[in-house]
């Protein structure tokens, strides 16, 4: 029950999370890629997420991420920059 517990919690400061960036950002739509052992190979947390941002933000897609966010940032930024110069 306690393991139980533990993976409630930490879904609920997943979902708080997200719902802060998405408030932030001022969207309710976004596409957001899950990332990590335990939202991903976890199906209590996986599916907590889903629902509660689902209910929260039914605009919003979430997928498996590609890549860590570190990894997706840095090539994002690689990307950016192309594109900067291109325009340049």
């Amino acid at each position: 029950m306690l393991a139980l517990e533990l993976l409630n919690s930490g879904a609920n400061a997943i979902v708080k999370g997200m719902a802060a960036v998405l408030k932030q950002l001022g969207t309710s739509t976004a596409l957001i890629g899950l990332s990590g052992c335990t939202a991903l190979d976890s199906h209590i947390v996986n599916d907590r997420i889903r629902r509660a941002i689902g209910g929260l933000f039914p605009q919003c897609e979430i997928v498996e991420a590609a890549h860590a966010p570190a990894k997706g940032a840095y090539l994002w930024s690689l990307a950016a920059s192309a594109k900067a110069k291109s325009e340049t």
